[in-house]
């Protein structure tokens, strides 16, 4: 899930860090398996969305995970919405990379 540059912008860098993250795992990762999407973004860089006010909520009462409201927020607002739309079906393991987010949850 994007929060600043665009799908374009990061198709390749993200695609990179798959592939070699996958030859890690002895895993094949093909172009078609890396979604990206900015969608939750917002209208601007850094402003907060309901969902994603809705999914730190829903993280940190369900399962003690803090989020913040411009990175790790946005994106599990977006793993939710795609939980609930049936993207991902009963069978496929998906993983939620919490990259650290951003220093402001502590303030």
């Amino acid at each position: 899930m994007g929060v600043a540059k665009t799908e374009k912008q990061l198709s390749k860098e993200v695609f990179e860090l798959a592939h070699d993250t996958g030859k890690l795992f002895h895993v094949s990762i093909d172009k078609k398996d890396v979604i990206l999407d900015n969608s939750y973004m917002g209208n601007t860089y850094g402003a907060r969305t309901a969902a994603c006010e809705s999914a730190i909520k829903f993280f940190d009462e369900k399962e003690g995970i803090v989020l913040d409201n411009v990175y790790t927020g946005k994106a599990a607002a977006g793993l939710l919405d795609y939980a609930k739309r049936g993207l991902f079906s009963p069978n496929e393991n998906v993983i939620f990379i919490h990259t650290g987010g951003s220093v402001e949850i502590f303030e």
